[in-house]
């Protein structure tokens, strides 16, 4: 659990708790005032505003208000003064991660990793830049040291899941994301993952009680909505279907996936007018999707307009 000597012994104690920090404010998605308020708390900003602790500081309140260029100023102003904090390696990362820039995520992991061996978190987190990458073997391997170096690790355990879904390997992929429940009952995207499992194997009455359980923790988990709906449509509960779907694009209007399927089941039940505009929104939405553009032009032909 050492840090560099380079960290005097204050900044060492703000190290540990910046990391708990970036776990809260960024894993769990708490606002940035949360981390401020921590932060004034114990005092690092103002104490010593010259700090890499203070750098780091504020660039977990920018990543967290997606402030993403200014955080990763932040960063490398702390990386500047200190090139062995592996926290501001890491969080650094992680804001490329959000950034989307995932060769610059990776390097940054690596430093993190470098002088910290046994940085669980790093590992994680670069199993899933890799991941997002398409290189599922190198994910796996991050995710599954990352487990052993903490096999109590449950973001771990669901990240293996999520590779190892991806490798066609659901049966691998089911039983991760099982101990990642097991570890972490309340794991919104980890019940949601054996949902997509389950429903790949068929079972979809397990797939459905998952997919709620996850809307249970997570009511604005697009996903688990709109993956609701389709496990519903093959029950054969279209009211059900339309209410998965609707609730989907009033979480996020945006989301391209859901207008189309709301759009195929409109058709279905008749109301081609509401299906076109369904199809047109997804369209709109996902220009590059040709499936969606295919379904609108086809619907507009049979209308006649």
């Amino acid at each position: 659990m050492g840090i560099s000597s380079r960290i005097d012994r204050g900044t060492a104690a703000a190290a540990t708790i910046t990391r708990l920090i970036w776990v809260f404010a960024m894993r769990c998605g708490f606002p940035a005032v949360v981390a401020l308020v921590i932060m004034a708390f114990h005092g690092w900003e103002e104490g010593r505003p010259g700090s890499d602790a203070a750098h780091i500081n504020r660039g977990i309140a920018h990543a967290s208000r997606n402030n993403f260029d200014e955080a990763i100023d932040e960063f490398r102003k702390a990386i500047r003064l200190n090139p062995d904090n592996y926290i501001a390696h890491y969080g650094l990362g992680n804001t490329y991660l959000k950034k989307g820039e995932l060769k610059k995520a990776v390097s940054s992991y690596r430093k993190a990793i470098r002088l910290r061996p046994d940085y669980a978190e790093a590992r994680c987190d670069l199993g899933n830049a890799f991941r997002e990458m398409g290189k599922l073997n190198a994910a796996i391997t991050e995710f599954s040291e990352a487990i052993r170096l903490n096999p109590h690790y449950a973001d771990a355990h669901h990240g293996l899941g999520n590779a190892l879904q991806l490798k066609g390997d659901e049966d691998g992929a089911i039983a991760a994301y099982r101990e990642a429940i097991r570890l972490k009952p309340e794991h919104a995207d980890a019940h949601f993952g054996l949902g997509v499992s389950l429903g790949s194997r068929g079972e979809l009455d397990n797939a459905i009680a998952e997919y709620r359980k996850a809307i249970r923790l997570m009511p604005g988990h697009v996903e688990a909505h709109v993956n609701l709906g389709i496990a519903l449509y093959f029950k054969g509960n279209l009211d059900d279907v339309v209410s998965s779907f609707r609730e989907a694009i009033r979480i996020k209007p945006d989301f391209a996936p859901a207008h189309f399927n709301l759009g195929r089941i409109l058709e279905e039940r008749g109301d081609l007018q509401a299906a076109l505009e369904e199809y047109g929104k997804a369209s709109n939405l996902n220009k590059e999707n040709q499936m969606y553009r295919k379904n609108y032009r086809r619907l507009l032909k049979t209308l006649g307009k």
